[in-house]
């Protein structure tokens, strides 16, 4: 079995533009996943294999999704 791994590039601990952001980078074995950027203004999903593409989620977002899911997740 893969062994599944996330690695975090902590460059601030306070967060600020994407310049600043926290930067996780998903693994399934030797496999890319994708890329993490967290920012103050949300949060950029890079997949594996993207060319400067990304998918953008606020953080107001992220916390509808969360609210409307809940009960799937749990």
């Amino acid at each position: 079995m893969a062994k599944k791994a996330v690695k975090v590039n902590i460059s601030s601990y306070e967060l600020g533009r994407e310049e600043r952001a926290i930067e996780f980078v998903a693994m399934n074995g030797e496999e890319k996943l994708g890329e993490l950027s967290v920012s103050k203004g949300g949060f950029r999903w890079y997949p594996k294999g993207s060319k400067g593409g990304h998918h953008h989620l606020t953080w107001e977002r992220l916390a509808k999704l969360i609210e409307e899911n809940s009960k799937r997740i749990s």
